[in-house]
């Protein structure tokens, strides 16, 4: 963003911009909105630059027009979305409003509603949806000349309380309209991010849900239904609920067939949101078997009902049932293979591979979904082949040739040398367990991978699971709500175990600061004070607005500062934001201040 024009503006709330990004690549971070336009792609060159394969080299650009902001599309080929809808003009946002593109959802603070509705009177006949009706009275009056006087008070005075009464009865129904048409608007908004609509999982497969809601009142839970039953929900950790609530809501099937998910958001009011809906379609991996070549005798009989599994990604076929025998295939993505045996522990599957010397091979069974395969017979494991031992070739044994003259005499034998056989080197085992990052906000998520080899077998979280991903490290996308330990446990050949673990930490922003003044103004700097409205900030930040530069640090818990080494007689848009590990806060109110003029 170091290319954003400077804002000449005077400093206002409408000018006081920031964008939020709450999912994608560069989730948790804000960035300040200080020139007329922010531009969004995947090129480098954006200010926004977003490494998705969703996202085009140019995608999109939200431009500041007087008082409003512009979001307009740039011929993208998925489109740009605002609460959920792709628009296909320039749009005008509103404050409460998010935009996704790609895998990316943000939100933009600190701006007002454009002044664009005008309101209108509107007469009783143009209101059609209101039951309006005329009364008349069927009692019948006769006047006479004497009781003119009279009668003219009476109906003075019958005129003036009908119109009394349509009054109240016109402001009632005014007032009646409006408090319930402000009843229906304050109620959240919800888009979901992942997955797309239409998306396809196998039976047991768990469904990662990501879904925003924003509502100027506050967010204060998401809740996610499947066949009108709520199965997860999210609840905001600020008590008030926040705007916009990012969260990650987790489902498992485990019945094939077509389901709708339902994202419900809650705000402060108690006002429900209507629900946003995706669909998606559950497998259970059923495949049709194929017809099974007569065994020969080196083949093992198929068992009724042939077992069948389909590869889910590139794969290799080894020898044996771990990743310490060799390789004698690879077999891709999507093919399907016959499954007639597998180990003891059931972590790897035997496999009619004609390519392979005896037929045969093995394959890991985290990868390989299965039908039919629950009996399958139990296949011994081969030795691994030694590698070869050098043997040494014995000396020839000399002949003496006898001399005439002397007498002959018998060579001692020579001994032949035993070959000694080299002994057979254990596989080394190899252990690696992270999580990347370490600390993490609410609402995102960290990567826990390992990468494991020659061992018997491994647990994560308790659950068995694959020790490589063909030989490159197993990787999980965890999304915790709060500080979460998660461990690695394995058996290696020794029947010895070991266990590894990591802390993932969430933490929360710390809240904005606030009432940033000065209080003195140097040739070199500032001095200043504001509010601090958060007790677990690492410390505070001071930024320079028109170059987006940082201009000094300040400790936890200060609420006065001086920042100086800037240059004299220079303008400065200042403003200060709070910071721990999981990332800045808001930003204050912006100053814009000069240094003193130079000596």
């Amino acid at each position: 963003m170091d290319n954003m024009s400077p804002n000449a503006q005077p400093a206002s709330p409408e000018n006081e911009l920031r964008l939020e990004v709450h999912a994608g690549p560069l989730a948790g971070k804000g960035f300040p909105f200080v020139g007329d336009a922010l531009t969004f792609g995947r090129a480098p060159d954006n200010d926004i630059s977003l490494d998705d394969p969703r996202v085009s080299r140019y995608h999109a650009v939200l431009r500041r027009e007087g008082e409003r902001l512009i979001l307009e599309d740039l011929g993208s080929t998925n489109g740009t979305l605002v609460n959920g809808k792709r628009i296909y003009s320039p749009h005008t946002l509103q404050p409460a409003e998010t935009i996704s593109i790609g895998a990316s959802v943000f939100s933009v603070t600190g701006f007002s509603a454009p002044k664009t509705v005008g309101v209108a009177a509107q007469s009783a006949d143009d209101r059609d949806d209101i039951p309006w009706q005329t009364y008349q009275s069927s009692a019948s009056y006769a006047f006479s000349g004497g009781q003119g006087g009279g009668n003219w008070l009476l109906w003075t005075g019958l005129a003036l309380l009908a119109v009394l009464i349509v009054a109240i009865i016109g402001a009632s129904v005014f007032l009646f309209r409006n408090n319930r048409q402000a009843v229906t608007d304050n109620i959240p908004t919800v888009i979901i991010s992942s997955p797309v609509n239409g998306s396809e999982f196998d039976v047991g497969q768990k469904v990662v849900v990501q879904a925003t809601a924003t509502d100027a009142t506050g967010v204060v839970r998401l809740e996610l239904w499947v066949g009108g039953q709520k199965v997860a929900e999210a609840v905001s950790p600020a008590p008030k609920g926040q705007s916009p609530f990012t969260a990650v809501l987790e489902w498992t099937p485990q019945v094939e067939g077509s389901y709708s998910l339902s994202v419900r958001a809650f705000n402060t009011n108690g006002g429900e949101s209507a629900p946003t809906t995706i669909n998606l379609n559950v497998v259970g991996s059923v495949l049709a078997p194929r017809p099974t070549a007569t065994p020969t005798p080196t083949e093992i009989p198929a068992v009724v009902g042939t077992p069948m599994g389909v590869v889910r990604t590139d794969l290799n076929v080894r020898a044996g049932p771990g990743t310490q025998y060799d390789v004698v295939g690879r077999l891709a993505a999507e093919t399907e293979v016959e499954i007639v045996g597998q180990n003891q522990a059931g972590s790897w599957w035997y496999i009619v591979y004609p390519d392979a010397p005896d037929g045969h091979g093995w394959v890991a069974a985290d990868y390989v979904p299965s039908n039919n395969a629950e009996t399958v017979p139990v296949v011994a494991a081969p030795t691994p082949t030694p590698a070869p031992t050098d043997t040494p070739t014995p000396a020839p044994t000399a002949t003496d040739t006898p001399v005439p003259t002397a007498t002959p005499t018998t060579a001692a034998p020579t001994d032949t040398p035993t070959p000694t056989p080299s002994p057979t080197v254990a596989p080394t085992t190899t252990i690696s367990f992270s999580a990347d990052p370490l600390t993490i906000s609410p609402g995102e998520c960290t990567t826990v991978s390992w990468l494991v080899t020659n061992v018997k077998a491994v647990y994560y979280q308790g659950e068995g699971v694959a020790g490589d991903d063909n030989g490159q490290p197993v990787r999980r996308e965890e999304c915790p709500i709060e500080t979460t330990l998660f461990s690695l446990r394995v058996i290696k050949p020794d029947d010895s175990e070991e266990t590894r673990e990591v802390t993932v930490t969430v933490v929360a922003k710390p809240d904005a600061p606030t009432d940033l003044t000065v209080t003195a103004v140097l040739t070199d700097g500032f001095s200043l004070q504001w509010v601090d409205h958060s007790d677990n900030e690492t410390g505070f930040r001071l930024y320079d607005a028109n170059a987006n530069t940082q201009l000094a640090s300040f400790g936890a818990d200060q609420t006065t500062g001086t920042v100086n080494g800037l240059a004299c007689g220079q303008s400065y848009r200042l403003y200060v934001v709070a910071f721990n590990d999981a990332g800045e806060s808001g930003f204050s109110n912006i100053l814009e201040e000069q240094t003193a003029a130079c000596p």
